[in-house]
């Protein structure tokens, strides 16, 4: 099973393509777990009156590769920033897990009382679709936000998500490159570049809107200097970041490749 790094983007007409391999690998779980339809559990953190149609967002999308059932795990940014999931076995018994949009830093808080329960469960074979916010949180080392390092600006203050510096912390664990989205529509792509040249990460890989990358988090761990193997589909295209005597080497992929 994989890990799914979607960039951002709600275009429901390109669900298919870039939510497709998911859901397909999310029915094979569920054969196995001997239900017909694979059951998905979806992360929203919003504000209240926003978390139903987050939810609801992703089960449309989802939908149109097969039909799905939703467990939806929801935290209210005006909250305790709490999930109120059963115990550490409702990660294992999913299908599937997305994590949706919103603010990168309010993920983070609300997802790392549980990264040992979720990265066990994509360890056993657990799907994982992490969308914007849910794909920076997924790797070893996470992209919370922030513009300039020190003193000097490497993105637009408007891609700060509340912060001032870069800020690099423990992810999920899941896999090793940090991750960046949104990457041309919003000019992202310098502060990832920023951060791997400023040794706050190593490797990184910065995603399109309505774009996915597709890892396998057994393999992603590429020699090093070497981009992490992984398919890319979508409109877009995306960017593998790794360092090479002390320069950042970035090896751009269109959805046409499979490295």
């Amino acid at each position: 099973m994989s890990v799914h790094l979607v960039g951002g983007g709600r275009d429901l007409d390109a669900a298919a393509n870039i939510y497709g391999g998911f859901a397909a690998e999310c029915a094979q779980r569920a054969v196995v777990s001997g239900r017909d339809v694979p059951r998905i559990g979806v992360v929203v953190v919003a504000e209240r009156e926003d978390l139903d149609a987050g939810v609801d967002w992703f089960r449309q999308a989802l939908e149109r590769s097969l039909p799905v059932e939703v467990v939806s795990a929801t935290a209210e940014l005006t909250g305790e920033l709490t999930l109120a999931v059963p115990d550490a076995r409702w990660w294992a018994g999913l299908d599937g897990l997305v994590v949706g949009g919103g603010l990168t830093p309010a993920y983070h808080r609300v997802l790392q009382p549980h990264a040992v329960d979720i990265a066990a469960a994509v360890a056993d074979g657990l799907p994982y679709a992490g969308f914007s916010a849910g794909a920076m949180v997924a790797p070893a080392r996470a992209l919370l936000g922030g513009w300039r390092i020190e003193t000097t600006p490497v993105t637009h203050e408007d891609n700060a998500e509340d912060l001032d510096e870069i800020t690099v912390v423990d992810g999920l664990g899941l896999i090793s490159s940090t991750v960046e989205v949104h990457t041309s529509q919003w000019g992202t792509l310098s502060r990832l570049v920023a951060a791997v040249a400023a040794g706050r990460t190593t490797s990184g890989i910065a995603v399109d809107e309505n774009t996915v990358v597709i890892l396998d988090p057994t393999t992603d761990d590429a020699p090093a200097g070497e981009p992490a193997p992984g398919r890319v589909l979508g409109a877009g295209q995306a960017w593998f970041l790794t360092t090479d005597d002390g320069a950042v080497r970035v090896d751009r992929r269109t959805p046409t490749e499979v490295r």
